[in-house]
């Protein structure tokens, strides 16, 4: 039984992600990122001349300074107290377009304490030079980590319910394991392999509400708390615990000796 509650004791860990910081630190490309925040500062000064320059040179025409000045009337009200990176999406090849990879970056820009966020797109060309390929900025009434934090204050009763299911058939996925690891079944490891993975997911956002279904995919322990970038909404997913059940189906016995195995 020490072993089964010390399974569930790591039951938090095991279903949060990785620091997305700690993934954008090490993958984000040095200057796709210098690019973008270069152009989000020329921007908020003005220095259209230094924009234009990081810019695709296809969207420098005429009525551009126009709407870079509305980007620059949206980011006024002080100097720029920080930009930090919140989502990347990794870089790919732009089809039909040789050479050239493509960066998705997100940034919150906060201006004396008024937050901002920012979307870029910035194109590494095969010459060594990097450019601007779409730019969007909107205001925000908080910040990022206010609006998306994981809290059950103010939430429904289906936040609550997701959180209570992807619990129990996170615990039940590994109690399952651990019961199948200590008894004797033929090719016992192939069985924890479907055991550990749900199939299927159905995502909550925490943030709004909205749920999404989606059969083609395998979810580890059955459940995930995931949050979309370094500050973005967390996504609670329950699946189908196909392996733990298909495992009582084939070999109930199993759960007969299940006091016997949790003993001591």
């Amino acid at each position: 039984m020490k072993k089964v509650i010390l399974f569930i004791t790591l039951l938090v860990p095991l279903l949060a992600g990785c620091g997305a910081n700690v993934y954008m630190e090490n993958f984000v490309p040095e200057e796709t990122d210098a690019t973008a925040r270069s152009f989000i500062r020329s921007v908020k000064l003005g220095d259209y001349a230094a924009a234009e320059k990081v810019l695709n040179p296809e969207f420098v025409t005429d009525g551009l300074r126009d709407q870079l000045g509305a980007v620059t009337e949206e980011l006024s009200g002080g100097e720029i107290t920080s930009i930090e990176l919140v989502k990347f999406n990794n870089t790919y090849r732009v089809p039909d377009i040789r050479d050239v990879r493509r960066s998705y970056l997100y940034y919150q820009v906060e201006v004396d304490g008024a937050f901002h966020r920012v979307f870029a797109v910035v194109d590494s060309l095969r010459s060594g030079d990097t450019v601007v390929q779409a730019f969007y900025s909107e205001p925000l009434q908080a910040s990022l980590e206010e609006m998306n934090a994981f809290t059950l204050t103010g939430k429904g009763f289906k936040h609550y319910l997701m959180v209570l299911v992807a619990l129990v058939e996170a615990a039940f996925i590994l109690f399952t394991a651990y019961l199948c690891f200590n008894t004797a079944v033929e090719r016992r490891y192939s069985w924890l392999v479907l055991i550990l993975f749900g199939v299927g997911s159905l995502s909550l956002n925490w943030t709004t509400g909205a749920l999404d279904w989606n059969w083609f995919t395998a979810v580890f322990l059955g459940a995930g708390f995931l949050p979309d970038g370094l500050h973005g909404p967390w996504t609670v997913s329950v699946s189908i615990p196909f392996g733990a059940i298909f495992f009582y189906l084939k070999h109930g016995r199993a759960a007969e000796g299940l006091e016997k195995a949790t003993e001591g």
